[in-house]
């Protein structure tokens, strides 16, 4: 399953710019939509679009008159946005579609990119769960992997990013953990679950404290091992439960950095365990 960027070709305006909006929306299994401080821009034609709507407006309708499953992203008031960023000439007509939007779904609001990309990955775990009801099990790796990296390098939104967060005295917060000690952590958590027949709470808070008394349980800790070490002889004792989905393992990445910087700090960062 691969991602459809409704983005409008460089010479397409008026009929062709709806039509090719609309084909793509046709074409299309689940609908993400994200609206900023901008309507959008209002394509130009009399017949298929008398009212006046934005070529966002006409994706969300489309998807609305087909039913398929639709996720809205609104970005909040504490977003740091630049003042050109606020549409002022089509500006009751996005409050407008805004209070139907909050009005009729579930609505996750984003403070930053980063918060945006978290609820994402949330929407798409939930969509692939319902898709492999109906359609049966599917791997969606390829297409988040693909929408990260769009949405990454800044194709895929055009949000004025805020400035960097200046690291604090936090320790907690000052931890890089890398992408392959975070699946190490992160797929050990997942294992201990299955195995102990412990809550999922677990899996969606990352408890600390929970992951210490579980590591235990599989393996104590040996002279002259390293934390690194421990939690490959862990991970190593439970393989035969299998591996966390791709998709939460993304979730996860994106939203449990405290946690991670602190298993980080306790069992990756000097050697110890």
């Amino acid at each position: 399953m691969l991602p459809l960027f409704l983005e409008p070709g460089p010479n397409l305006t008026g009929l062709d710019l709806i039509r090719s909006t609309q084909d793509m929306v046709n074409r299309a299994d689940a609908y993400i939509g994200i609206f900023g401080h901008r309507y959008g821009h209002v394509p130009d034609d009399p017949v298929l679009n008398a009212e006046g709507r934005s070529i966002t407006e006409i994706e969300y309708r489309a998807a609305k008159d087909r039913d398929i499953p639709i996720f809205i992203f609104i970005m909040s008031d504490d977003h740091l946005v630049r003042s050109k960023d606020f549409d002022r000439v089509h500006y009751e007509k996005l409050v407008a579609l805004k209070e139907e939007l909050l009005a009729n779904y579930t609505v996750g609001f984003f403070d930053s990119p980063e918060d945006l990309k978290s609820l994402v990955t949330q929407a798409l775990f939930e969509f692939r769960g319902m898709w492999s009801t109906t359609h049966g099990p599917v791997n969606m790796e390829s297409g988040v992997a693909a929408m990260f990296r769009r949405y990454e390098s800044g194709e895929i939104l055009t949000l004025e990013a805020p400035p960097p967060t200046p690291l604090t005295h936090d320790p907690d917060k000052q931890i890089a953990v890398k992408d392959e000690d975070a699946e190490l952590l992160l797929t050990l958590a997942y294992r201990m679950v299955l195995n102990y027949q412990e809550k999922p709470i677990l899996l969606r808070e990352l408890d600390v404290d929970r992951f210490k008394t579980l590591l235990d349980k599989v393996a104590r800790p040996r002279r002259s091992e390293t934390g690194r070490e421990r939690l490959q002889r862990a991970n190593k004792k439970l393989e035969n439960q299998g591996a966390p989905d791709a998709l939460w393992l993304a979730w996860a990445k994106a939203t449990k950095h405290k946690a991670l910087g602190i298993l980080t700090r306790e069992f990756l960062s000097d050697g110890t365990s």
